[in-house]
């Protein structure tokens, strides 16, 4: 059974999306989006979240939570047209989680940071920065597992990435010059295994994501486009590895 959410809590500081905190009936924490981002951005949530998972990348338990209409009733006026009834994406809080800084870095594995900057050039996904001077690299620290979480999928896809910016900004850049090709062509047949669940993971999104009432579309992506641009992307493979 969905979950169902019973009051809301304001909405994070950070994120273009500022998702809302919320919590359901049972005591349980979570960052909803809903109207606060497009209908594409809820299935990139979807899918490049289980897809993420099945690759092998830590990520933040989520699912799909029902907003009741008396509770959007109740959001903020300058909130509500954001918040909105029906079925919404939720990111599970982490307890005592927080934003991954230059100090978690050296606790996590050449392996993973490997495995989660081929995942983002495979998935055209720029929205993992972090410099010097700040950015957002959308996984958390959970101190209590010890290991990262990964948050905020709906950037992948990008039409517009830029490989130099990517190379440049992401925020596992300095692991580049150790991955090898042996290591990116095993990674790249895992990557592509992980496609082969894309029906499984398509046939529990939300219709109400997809079309509106009337059977309009909603959302533009479809599984064609994530198979075409993931199995075929516009910057070549191999282009991850050093040179």
């Amino acid at each position: 059974m969905r979950k169902q959410i019973v009051s809301i809590h304001g909405r994070a500081e950070t994120g273009i999306s500022r998702p809302f905190l919320c919590r359901d009936a049972g005591g349980q924490s979570w960052f909803v989006k809903r109207n606060n981002v497009t209908w594409d951005q809820l299935v990139l949530e979807w899918v490049m979240g289980h897809l993420a998972i099945d690759f092998g990348i830590p990520v933040a338990e989520f699912e799909t939570v029902e907003i009741p209409e008396l509770l959007a009733k109740q959001a903020l006026a300058k909130d509500r047209r954001d918040f909105e009834p029906g079925i919404a994406f939720g990111s599970k809080r982490i307890p005592f989680g927080e934003d991954l800084g230059q100090s978690h870095i050296r606790h996590i594995s050449d392996d993973m940071k490997i495995a989660v900057i081929c995942f983002d050039w495979w998935t055209s996904n720029s929205d993992r920065r972090l410099t010097r001077i700040g950015g957002s690299p959308n996984l958390l620290w959970d101190p209590m597992m010890g290991s990262i979480a990964a948050i905020d999928h709906d950037r992948a896809l990008d039409t517009e990435f830029d490989t130099g910016e990517f190379l440049k900004e992401h925020v596992f850049r300095d692991v580049r010059p150790f991955i090898e090709k042996d290591t990116v062509s095993k990674l790249r047949t895992r990557f592509e295994s992980t496609l082969k669940h894309l029906p499984k993971i398509w046939k529990h999104i939300p219709e109400e994501w997809l079309k509106d009432e009337t059977g309009t579309s909603r959302a533009t992506l479809t599984p064609e486009t994530f198979e075409a641009a993931l199995l075929k992307p516009k910057h070549p493979v191999g282009d991850i590895l050093p040179i």
